[in-house]
């Protein structure tokens, strides 16, 4: 239960989230009344429809009709109702993964809405859509990944020339600075992990480049070659790269250089003494 200054009760119900809509027509819940600045006024100008009409609407006529007509105006349609209890049932039975989906579950499962708690449940309409299109995604990824899997490419050790697309840029820090993880893929939807603090990317980027081969892993049932000492001789932006709106050749592998017999340490103690 919310009260007003006059100590009117108000009850703003979860199940009525697709019920209001911003100013602006996209849907979303509200509380009773906009937000306010570091002074504590309001801002001015503020149209916004309100769940409940305001105190002094209901003592002066012309608000509570301008407060009718902002509610008329501002009506969600059955389309947007849909996707509000779509979006409700889909928070209830959310399994948190990060801090805020715990605390959208949370929200969406009470019985009850605060105004303060508005704000981060009507994001559960445009949450909804990210997961929707991430599972979509991965559908996708793991059909292709089935018909074409990825393969370990060149030997330990070997300078190879690659051309890639980056899928997925992961960035965190270390105790030596910041480090870029670049997930890309070749032509061949053969899988590559490069960890470099000297440069990054965007996903959907292409990298033209020569780097060593530094070992050959298996992560979550594909298989992936990790690189190290990475020379980027061209990049190729913009949402749309793709190998074949694009081609060009990869530049020119060498051979694994032979690494050189590690002598015995004994052996080695007596040349050092002789």
């Amino acid at each position: 239960m919310v009260r007003s200054r006059e100590g009117r009760a108000r009850t703003a119900h979860v199940p009525d989230v697709g019920r209001v809509l911003d100013p602006r027509g996209r849907l979303g819940l509200q509380g009773h009344g906009p937000r306010r600045g570091r002074s504590g006024r309001q801002p001015a100008g503020h149209r916004g429809p309100r769940a409940l009409p305001p105190v002094r609407a209901v003592r002066c006529g012309a608000a509570l009709e301008r407060w009718r007509e902002d509610r008329e105006r501002c009506a969600p349609t059955d389309a947007e109702r849909g996707r509000a209890a779509a979006a409700l049932e889909w928070a209830r039975t959310l399994a948190p993964t990060s801090d805020y989906e715990c605390n959208l579950a949370l929200v969406a499962r009470q019985a009850a809405l605060d105004p303060k708690h508005a704000g981060i449940l009507a994001s559960a309409v445009a949450a909804l859509n990210r997961a929707l299109g991430h599972e979509m995604e991965r559908r996708r990824r793991e059909a292709e990944n089935a018909a074409n899997p990825s393969r370990h490419v060149g030997e330990i050790d070997q300078r190879i020339g690659l051309d890639l697309l980056v899928e997925r840029v992961v960035e965190t820090a270390t105790e030596f600075g910041a480090l870029n993880i670049i997930i890309a893929r070749d032509a061949r939807n053969n899988l590559f992990v490069w960890r470099t603090g000297a440069i990054g990317a965007e996903p959907g980027e292409r990298l033209r480049l020569r780097a060593t081969v530094k070992k050959h892993t298996e992560f979550r049932g594909q298989v992936q070659t990790e690189l190290t000492r990475g020379s980027v001789l061209e990049r190729i932006t913009g949402p749309a790269s793709t190998f074949k709106a694009t081609p060009s050749a990869p530049p020119s592998d060498k051979p694994a250089k032979a690494r050189k017999a590690k002598r015995p340490r004994a052996q080695a103690d007596s040349v050092m003494a002789a």
